[in-house]
């Protein structure tokens, strides 16, 4: 062996033959830390088995080397890496989980389990919760009777509402934009306050008010002597005319959202006693969002899908806004019937089923007709029992099945619905109904509004058509002077 320089330290002893790195050697110096003879002897074996470009691993398997000369540390790297520790796991496994646990910020850690070990009926809760049910109010924060004392302006305990409510409960999109939308309508400013940014929070005499403060991304840009609250009439208006004629809203899980924003939000301002000189009025305005949930989705689905089949069948037959539309389709009778979804055929069949045969001799009395004519809902006929207890014992056979399903929803007077009505604002006049067929009898409720054209036929059954507004029992105008355009 020629050139050859051995180098002792504290890890043993590392030989270089032609400027190659025995790894082997070094790991078996390393692993020895022996300087002995026999330790000499087993160098010099190795040494001299090598060749120009290669060398055996006793104990750890094969490994090629190529004229790349390996740096020590390398060599050393691989060293470790392969040794196990004390649990027999490799060492590069528990070095690896130990560098991604240091790398992961405090803030990171799962709130579910830093919240674990709470004690149960704890009511003071310092850490965020993301998972927190979304109609739950959550428990206090040891903060808030400082934050939330009556004595602080009316509009820094909203702001300060607003930031905790939202911090602690995952938006859908839809949940955001309503809410956003519910906060601009009731005067609430959203987006970071231009003027200030950061200056309070960086300012080391800033208390703990003013930071909460200037951080909000919801505020109230009025003075407290100006601030006119009224949670009641927010809601009464932002959950009707607001949402179903301003808003520019389409989709029906928004109407659905709208009502479980505003419930969970007022759920938490009662709760957390965030203004309670307003309690009552807020309490009124939680009547309000639940009586929502179920009326404003139904109104929705009501201006869709109305007049229903039934009275379309009247409207093509006797006179209305379908009357002439087979006169002379300029794309088809077919085309036109799968716009309005139904045909000439299949209205006469309807009225003919619910009418008898002397239906296409009925005539619509003009004279009577109410055009754009408002009404109120006072009640539904509920589904009859006999109906619905035949279509329970239907047999499960598919085909029967597929019968049963044609059966219900066919158009006959056992099928239809009674919904009776009156004029709005006009208790002295007498009430009236018109019959639905099952694809509209479901969304209806008592108290909705509804503006629509209305037909009596010669036989004194009256029908509905083109209707162009459904509101809910609580609907309440809205004033130009109560939103600005989003």
């Amino acid at each position: 062996m020629t050139n050859n320089e051995f180098q002792e330290d504290d890890q043993g002893k590392q030989s270089c033959s032609n400027n190659i790195r025995s790894d082997a050697t070094i790991k078996h110096t390393t692993l020895t830390e022996e300087k002995d003879e026999v330790s000499m002897e087993r160098n010099n074996e190795k040494d001299a088995k090598m060749t120009n470009n290669e060398f055996q691993e006793g104990d750890q398997g094969k490994q090629c080397c190529s004229d790349n000369i390996k740096s020590d540390t390398t060599s050393k790297h691989t060293t470790v890496t392969e040794e196990k520790d004390e649990a027999g796991a490799p060492v590069s496994e528990t070095l690896a989980s130990e560098t991604l646990a240091s790398e992961i910020p405090a803030s990171e850690t799962p709130v579910s389990e830093a919240s674990s070990n709470a004690a149960p009926g704890t009511q003071i809760n310092t850490v965020t919760d993301p998972d927190l049910d979304f109609h739950e109010p959550g428990p206090r924060e040891e903060d808030e009777d400082k934050l939330y004392d009556p004595s602080r302006p009316i509009t820094h305990r909203i702001e300060t509402a607003i930031q905790k409510y939202k911090k602690n409960r995952k938006f859908s999109s839809t949940r955001n934009q309503v809410f956003s939308s519910y906060l601009r309508f009731g005067g609430v400013s959203t987006g970071q306050r231009a003027f200030q940014g950061q200056d309070g929070i960086d300012n080391a005499d800033a208390d703990a008010d003013e930071i909460t403060i200037r951080r909000a991304t919801d505020f109230i840009e009025l003075d407290e002597e100006e601030v006119e609250v009224d949670f009641t009439y927010i809601a009464e208006v932002y959950l009707s005319s607001y949402l179903i004629d301003k808003s520019g809203y389409v989709q029906i899980e928004q109407f659905r959202e709208g009502p479980q924003v505003v419930m969970s939000f007022l759920n938490y301002l009662i709760q957390h006693e965030v203004c309670p000189e307003y309690l009552d009025d807020m309490k009124k305005a939680l009547e309000i969002a639940k009586r929502a949930k179920n009326e404003l989705p139904n109104c929705k689905y009501l201006a869709q899908l109305a007049p229903g089949q039934f009275n379309k069948a009247c409207s093509l037959l006797y006179g209305g806004e379908l009357h002439s539309l087979f006169d002379d389709p300029w794309d088809g009778e077919e085309s036109v019937a799968k716009l309005i979804g139904i045909s000439p055929a299949e209205s006469e069949k309807i009225a003919i089923s619910v009418f008898g045969d002397k239906a296409l001799e009925l005539k619509q009395l003009r004279k009577k007709s109410l055009i754009s004519f408002e009404v109120e809902i006072l009640d539904i006929e509920p589904i009859q029992e006999s109906n619905t207890s035949e279509i329970d014992t239907k047999t499960s056979n598919t085909e029967d099945s597929k019968t049963d399903n044609i059966k219900k929803n066919e158009i006959s007077p056992q099928n239809l619905r009674k919904m009776t009505v009156r004029p709005h604002k006009n208790e002295k006049e007498e009430p009236f109904f018109i019959h639905l067929s099952p694809d509209v009898a479901n969304y209806p409720m008592p108290g909705m509004l509804v503006t629509a054209d209305f037909y009596q036929l010669s036989n004194d059954w009256w029908y509905w058509d083109r209707v162009t507004n459904v509101y809910p029992s609580y609907y309440t105008p809205v004033e130009e002077s109560d939103y600005e355009d989003d």
